[in-house]
């Protein structure tokens, strides 16, 4: 049951001491483009930007609720992220010796995977509303002098694009909700007055 206009939550998933996470400053600002981006909605009434230090790795939806009663939202949006490197070198990649020194012909395929996802629950139900997916893979063949440049320049880049593709999927998935409740018999919509 959802009430209309809706209160929403948005945060990133806790990572455990393991996880992937991308800088904070960069978590903030993604989270202020989310915010902005559907903040002029007429059915969200507001919209919250949680910060990392309410959510527990592995709190589960008891955590969720703790945290939508403190913040008064109906609705959370989680957002994770995760990013992978890869190096992976194949016959072409010829050592040689001269006088001068060893070459490299350049042959090692570096890449670079990302992966940002938002999942909108509704709290009470403990429902998946939706989800919307925001990728990038950035790969690139490199002697193994510049790889670090190229592993640092494409986890950054990797993340911007990931934004990029994040935004207009989460947009999307919004518009097929609203299609799809209107002959969901299990989701009731209430306007409030």
């Amino acid at each position: 049951r959802l009430e209309l206009p809706v209160r929403v939550g948005i945060a990133f998933v806790p990572t455990g001491a393991f996880g992937v996470r991308a800088a904070a400053s960069e978590r903030a600002a993604l989270l202020e483009r989310v915010k902005a981006a559907f903040v002029d909605r007429p059915f969200i009434r507001g919209i919250e930007v949680i910060p990392d230090a309410y959510l527990r790795p592995k709190g589960g939806f008891d955590n969720l609720e703790q945290v939508a009663r403190m913040f008064d939202v109906d609705v959370v949006c989680l957002l994770s992220y995760d990013q992978v490197q890869y190096a992976d070198s194949n016959a072409a990649s010829i050592l040689y010796w001269t006088i001068v020194g060893a070459y490299v012909i350049p042959a090692t395929r570096y890449s670079t995977h990302t992966l940002l996802d938002a999942a909108v629950f509704d709290v009470k139900s403990r429902r998946l509303l939706f989800r919307a997916p925001g990728t990038s893979e950035m790969a690139a063949h490199r002697p193994p002098a510049g790889s670090s440049a190229f592993q640092r320049e494409s986890r950054d880049n990797g993340f911007d694009n990931a934004v990029a593709n994040l935004l207009p999927a989460l947009n999307t998935e919004l518009e097929r909700f609203r299609e799809r409740v209107k002959h969901d018999a299990t989701v009731q919509v209430q306007h409030a007055p």
